[in-house]
């Protein structure tokens, strides 16, 4: 054998080396020739079953990511993507609206912008008012200028902002407008079958006169509040039946805004480490200062008596910041050596012990632990970091934003802040939507990511309790606000039981009568007034000849503005001057629970729509009543088209399972399985 190779070595060396360079150049051509994994096929889609792709879910995700990162209101308000499967449901939206012709290229998701600056501008001037008023705002000259005014602020901003996603990813601008193009063919895929309701003109002249129809009245605004003083304390018994009746209806709603379902709650306990606390606690060796004085002369320029307390200053905050990192890894250390040993479960949550409440790392023993180990390992004498226990009552969102320092840090993870008051509903036990990235449960102190506020305190945090959204515990949680709200109760049926006898009067007397009685031996500050001269219609109450209302709960009060037009439109000649009608026949009334207040009015007048008006308004207006009445016809056996489940039904949606073969279309719906992993840019 060897003497063959001897013999043939040099023909052995070419074909060999022959080999290997065709190997080499054929290389490239195979690889080429291999299939993308971006074309891999994960699904099928519609009644032929046509290819879904990696890439397709890879682009609905990076659409996504631009259209947060440029405008988020869009995802949240204007696609209306559903919580979860926010990828797949964009993905089944673009393919309905190219399925129909409307998806534009480049140009037309540019064009996108101006739309995009008035629509983010509608929303934050709206932000400046409470939401109650939005409809009344909307209708008012005055916004559609502070619109036009920011939304010409906005376009330029946003304009660059498109650049800028493109630059910070590294895509071309036209990836981010098709982006905008593919969002508005959705748009106007939502916008084709929201408008494709009409009105006949009969109805839509009902529909004016019922928005538009307006009367002009004095009003006075008779509160419960004035009886309040006459009710007697009620009776456990009393307070008991109230209870009962309210304590799982959320807080704001039914007739009254009755309610006492608690909002997500926890108990706490924190240890606090302190920059300033650790400062004083260093004491600068008055040789380290001299020296740092004279070798950096350049920086202290001045004389050593001049520049020795900023030194010992920069010291102090220099050996903080050291021993603060100590302390933190001793925290660290701690909990650690306790949590290592247990096991995780699907989700990356610890599995606790049924011992785990007397095993658990207390924060009065890590304080106590740092102060001993410093004092050991760097000779510093520090105090007892602060701990603070609140485990005798549940501490809400809200009475968490009351504590005076943990309220005011946010823990961090990664660029997103969030802050303590969060909590409640941060913690695993609580969760209600998607996972929080903070990774918090029962029993498991908060150490990776602690709580940091603006002076660089730390707070490391344990949730020892959690309840999610429940009804008290007992009439005793919520005593105080039962007593205060049956004692409104008990004051409001006062009041509605001597309405007619207000009525009565006003008709002989007028409304100032009845707010001279009402008013007697209460104090003058409280006295109710009547407004003279309101514009009434079906939404709401504007003063004419003054500023502002003197109560503006009339805006609100909708069982009399309702009664108000409509009996003016009964009782009242258009054509008549002004409180012409007798004032017997001139009194209407109405009553609003939420509020318990009932309102008296005196009508002066009736203005009925005008033509000029309809045609000027007539248009928002009947968009806007047949959204409604698509949201009133949506029900739970007839869901809104356009919902992820109604999208994966009607497309014939289906995701692969991992075992499913390449070519074969079978698989599971894709709210089953999980979804790929978007491109990250």
């Amino acid at each position: 054998m060897l003497k063959f190779l001897r013999k043939y070595n040099v023909l052995i060396l070419v074909i060999g080396g022959s080999l290997l360079m065709v190997v080499f150049l054929l290389q490239p051509v195979l690889t080429r020739l291999q299939p993308s994994p971006e074309e891999r096929k994960i699904g099928t889609i519609g009644a032929d079953k046509s290819k879904v792709a990696q890439r397709d879910l890879h682009e609905a995700s990076d659409d996504i990511r631009i259209l947060e990162a440029l405008s988020p209101f869009i995802v949240r308000a204007g696609l209306q993507l559903d919580q979860g499967h926010e990828m797949h449901h964009y993905f089944l939206l673009l393919y309905e609206a190219k399925r129909e012709g409307l998806v534009g290229g480049v140009d037309d998701g540019a064009s996108l912008i101006p739309q995009l600056a008035r629509d983010q501008a509608q929303l934050e001037e709206l932000s400046k008012y409470p939401q109650q008023y939005w409809g009344l705002i909307r209708s008012q000259p005055f916004f559609a200028q502070d619109v036009a005014k920011k939304a010409v602020e906005l376009e330029p901003q946003l304009m660059q902002a498109r650049e800028l996603i493109a630059q910070r990813w590294g895509m071309p601008v036209d990836r981010v407008d098709q982006a905008l193009a593919n969002t508005r063919g959705i748009l106007r895929l939502r916008n084709t079958y929201n408008a494709a309701l009409r009105f006949s003109a009969p109805d839509a002249l009902v529909i004016a006169r019922d928005r538009f129809d307006a009367a002009l009245a004095d009003v006075l605004v008779v509160p419960s509040t004035l009886f309040v003083s006459e009710i007697p304390t009620p009776t456990e018994d009393q307070l008991l039946a109230h209870f009962e009746q309210y304590k799982s209806d959320p807080p704001g709603t039914g007739e009254f805004g009755f309610g006492y379902l608690q909002p997500p709650s926890v108990k706490l306990e924190w240890l606090v480490l302190d920059p300033a606390v650790f400062s004083t606690a260093v004491t600068p060796d008055p040789i380290e200062v001299r020296k740092r004085w004279s070798q950096n002369r350049e920086k202290y320029k001045g004389e050593f008596a001049d520049e020795r307390a900023g030194i010992e200053s920069e010291i102090r905050a220099n050996k903080a910041q050291d021993l603060l990192a100590d302390a933190d890894q001793i925290i660290r250390q701690d909990v650690l050596a306790r949590t290592r040993p247990l096991a995780t479960d699907d989700q990356g949550f610890l599995i606790l012990p049924d011992d785990w409440d007397q095993r658990r790392p207390r924060m009065a023993d890590i304080a106590q632990q740092i102060v001993n180990d410093l004092s050991q390992r760097e000779h510093v004498t520090l105090p007892m970091p602060l701990v603070e226990v609140r485990n005798s009552q549940w501490l809400s969102a809200q009475d968490m934003s009351q504590l005076p320092a943990l309220s005011r840090a946010a823990f961090r993870v990664g660029a997103t802040p969030m802050p303590t008051p969060y909590l409640p509903s941060l913690v695993r036990e609580n969760q209600t939507g998607q996972r929080s990235p903070l990774h918090a449960q029962v029993g498991v102190p908060i150490v990776e990511t602690p709580a940091v506020d603006q002076s660089g305190r730390r707070y490391y945090v344990t949730v020892l309790a959690a309840r999610p959204q429940s009804p008290p515990d007992s009439l005793d949680d919520v005593r105080e606000e039962v007593t205060t709200d049956l004692t409104a109760k008990l004051a409001y049926d006062k009041l509605i039981s001597e309405a007619p006898r207000y009525e009565e009067l006003a008709r002989e007397e007028g409304l100032d009568a009845v707010a001279s009685l009402v008013s007697q031996g209460k104090d003058p500050d409280s006295a109710p007034k009547v407004d003279q001269s309101v514009l009434l219609t079906r939404a709401g109450a504007s003063p004419v000849l003054e500023a502002n209302l003197k109560d503006a709960r009339v805006r609100t009060a909708t069982e009399f503005l309702e009664a108000a037009v409509d009996a003016a439109a009964e009782r009242l000649d258009p054509h008549a001057p002004i409180a012409a009608s007798p004032l017997a026949e001139s009194i209407v009334s109405g009553a609003s629970p939420r509020d318990r207040i009932l309102v008296l009015g005196r009508l002066t007048a009736y203005r009925p729509v005008t033509i000029e008006d309809y045609r000027l308004r007539s248009r928002g207006l009947l968009r806007a009543e047949a959204a409604d009445l698509l949201a009133e016809s949506t029900h739970d056996d007839d869901p809104d088209p356009f919902s992820y489940d109604a999208l994966v039904t009607r497309t014939n949606f289906i995701l692969k399972s991992k075992g499913d073969d390449d070519e074969e279309g079978a698989g599971t719906p894709s709210g089953d399985t999980t979804p790929p992993a978007p491109v990250q840019g």
